[in-house]
């Protein structure tokens, strides 16, 4: 008997072109299945998204721990080249550098080719609308790798499994996916909801849902003049485009382009020039969207618009009261166009003239204020029997906190006082309380009213006082510095204390408590572990307060490797999958010479061997470059005392804190501590003439004697 062929379920099909991610396959595969196909796949899909999602994170995880295998190998062989001396130190730094930037993003594997086709095989076999619209915005199907995702490319294999779908299920789609588009603060045409809500709406001709980010959505595309002439959306959403929140700030950039190829502003003068579009529709919109308010930004767009129509005065007229309406609270270019405007008419009622100049004459913008005193001027000439009317808005003027509006209001009041009546007079008197003495004097003399005193020039400033030096004072002496705490507890108490005097005190205590009461302080540091252990998830410790969790861990669990957050997260993955986790190599956990200053390093390296020696076994009894003094100085007669402790331990002090503590001394030396030295007998007390430019205690408090 032959072999029995399996007849695969359309489920099975399914979950293999899933796992290839075959978007074409895929496609023609949901296409041609029966109902029942569709229902056995629609039940199947929400258990299979984490399963899919793990096997294509497979290869990265493996991905990630062969260049981790490589990475560690490479610094490995760079650190025996340096310690060999074959390489100098800014070759090995380069070398080091190296490693950490040798990934290639194109041979990363993709971890994100299984969630197209599950999108489209959910949409093209969900029941209902609703739930396709939940399926396709699941958070599991989001896109990390934006750079290799092009929305318009992949929205064709959607479009095509929802078309097979009923008519009616298409538009009720549609209008739920367009419901879907959230409000953007920037222009964002990148919402996975915008392109197939576009998509659909146009296609299926529903009409489209009252909805302000999907008419921002439908703006923040280039306008081509073709495609948007024949756009079955520009009828339905050019209306809202006036009323929708968040269109102003979308277009706000926009400049007239003259051929209307990508430019919002120059394609809807073209259509309204060729009659597709209502140049109505569009002058009303600017107006009712004036009227609606908003900032000088918002409106830019619908300012620029109204001016490219370059409406004729017949279209203003019916709606002067609009515009005067705009002047004294709309945003600067706003009332600017409006004032142009309405200054082109000659019909307007003079009693709503001088509303809109009072108006507009208390505005703080200079520039529309003089604009406004200029249409003042006119239609007093044009109607000099109705100046007093007019009198009101100019004393307004007379209050402008801009001396130009001041005198230039003054000048036209002088130019035209012969045609106000006593009483008009009575209203210009009544203004001038807030004039300059100039001003009011000028003012006065034509008009009436006593004239005030102008002040009398200020006198001459006084000259400045001679700058004479004087001594400064003599800076304060060092006083002995705070001993480091005595026992465990009070260490516990301060033992993550930021500040270089603190952590050099923790340091001395830590040393030394752990020569002499290591249980109480294993002890008292424990809770220190469970609190803060986690800081340590980190290559590199770069400051004291790490270090000093450091020590406090291998007190309390010796031997401890510190697993790095990147090896712990491809642990993670690799334990989940079944497969070895990759072995932890201890580094030395000091920053980089690029990452901080030499200074710190220096002293971060004080730490580390600290923590070496903790592990070891060989920690001294005691530090030698806690400072003695406030200033940081270190006595010599107490590193001379502290090295004959550590000869009658027989220990041997740390290489960093030995190097520090020869930096702190001071420059003029007791020559009786000199003495005292030279009488040591341990390698660091002693001369060491065989080592240039090494120093022993001995020899420095000699050169220094």
């Amino acid at each position: 008997m032959g072999p029995k062929h399996v007849r695969l379920t359309a489920w099975d099909q399914v979950r293999e072109l899933v796992d290839a991610g075959d978007v074409a396959k895929i496609v023609e595969t949901v296409t041609a299945l029966d109902d029942a196909g569709r229902r056995e796949v629609a039940r199947e899909l929400p258990g299979y998204v984490a399963v899919a999602r793990e096997k294509a994170w497979q290869p990265l995880a493996d991905y990630e721990a062969e260049r981790d295998r490589v990475r560690q190998a490479r610094q490995t062989e760079a650190q025996r080249l340096r310690d060999a001396g074959e390489i100098s130190e800014h070759h090995f730094t380069q070398l080091w550098s190296m490693t950490w930037h040798d990934d290639d993003w194109e041979t990363r594997p993709r971890t994100d080719g299984w969630i197209e086709p599950m999108r489209i095989a959910g949409a093209g076999t969900i029941g209902g609308a609703a739930a396709v619209v939940t399926w396709i915005n699941r958070r599991d199907f989001d896109r990390w790798e934006i750079d290799r995702w092009d929305p318009v490319g992949d929205l064709e294999p959607l479009l095509e499994v929802i078309a097979a779908r009923p008519a009616g299920w298409q538009a009720d789609l549609a209008v739920r996916l367009a419901l879907r588009i959230r409000p953007r603060r920037r222009r964002n045409p990148g919402d996975q909801n915008l392109a197939p809500a576009l998509a659909l709406l146009r296609r299926t001709g529903v009409t489209p849902p009252a909805h302000d980010p999907l008419v921002v959505g439908w703006v923040s595309r280039e306008a081509r003049l073709s495609e948007l002439r024949a756009d079955p959306l520009l009828d339905h959403l050019l209306p809202r485009l006036f009323e929708a929140d968040g269109v102003g700030r979308a277009l706000r950039d926009e400049r007239p382009d003259p051929a209307g190829a990508t430019s919002w502003l120059g394609a809807l003068r073209n259509l309204a020039a060729e009659g597709r579009v209502p140049r109505k529709l569009l002058l009303d919109g600017c107006r009712r969207r004036f009227l609606l308010g908003g900032e000088g930004p918002e409106l830019r767009f619908f300012a620029r618009l109204h001016e490219l129509l370059e409406p004729a005065p017949a279209e203003i007229e019916p709606h002067a009261i609009d515009y005067l309406r705009l002047l004294p609270t709309a945003p600067g270019p706003v009332a600017e166009l409006s004032l142009k405007h309405l200054r082109r008419l000659t019909g307007l009622d003079p009693a709503d003239v001088v509303e809109a100049l009072e108006g507009l004459l208390f505005r703080a913008e200079g520039g529309l204020v003089r604009a406004g005193l200029s249409w003042l001027e006119e239609s007093v000439r044009q109607t000099p029997d109705r100046a007093d009317e007019l009198a009101p808005a100019l004393a307004m003027a007379f209050g402008h906190e801009a001396r130009a509006v001041q005198e230039r209001a003054v000048r036209l009041a002088v130019r035209h006082a012969g045609r106000f009546t006593p009483l008009g007079a009575e209203v210009l008197r009544g203004g001038m309380g807030t004039l300059a003495p100039d001003l009011h004097n000028r003012l006065a003399a034509v008009v009436g009213g006593e004239p005030v005193e102008e002040p009398e020039p200020e006198p001459e400033p006084e000259p400045e006082e001679v700058f004479v030096l004087r001594p400064l004072p003599a800076p304060p002496q060092p006083v002995p510095a705070i001993a480091p705490p005595g026992t465990a507890r009070q260490l516990a108490r301060m033992y993550l204390r930021e500040g270089w005097r603190a952590a050099e005190r923790c340091l001395a205590a830590f040393v030394r408590l752990a020569a002499q009461d290591r249980e109480s302080l294993r002890a008292e540091l424990a809770p220190f572990v469970e609190l803060h252990g986690e800081e340590l998830a980190s290559d590199e410790w770069r400051k004291h307060g790490a270090w000093m969790i450091a020590f406090a861990v291998e007190l309390v669990d010796p031997g401890r490797a510190h697993e790095s957050r990147r090896t712990a997260s491809i642990n993670h993955a690799r334990c989940e999958r079944g497969l070895p986790p990759v072995a932890v190599e201890e580094t030395d956990h000091l920053p980089r010479s690029n990452r901080v200053s030499p200074l710190h390093r220096f002293v971060l390296r004080r730490h580390a061997e600290i923590l070496a020696a903790l592990r070891a076994g060989t920690l001294p009894p005691l530090l030698l470059a806690t400072p003695s003094l406030s200033n940081g100085r270190l006595d010599p007669a107490e590193l001379v005392a502290r090295l004959e402790t550590l000869e009658a331990a027989d220990a041997v002090p740390l290489p960093a804190d030995f190097q520090q503590a020869l930096l702190r001394l001071p420059r003029r030396i007791d020559p009786a501590v000199a003495v005292r030295a030279a009488a040591l007998r341990s390698e660091a007390g002693s001369p060491m003439p065989d080592s240039p430019g090494t120093y022993s205690s001995t020899s420095f408090l000699a050169d220094h004697d």
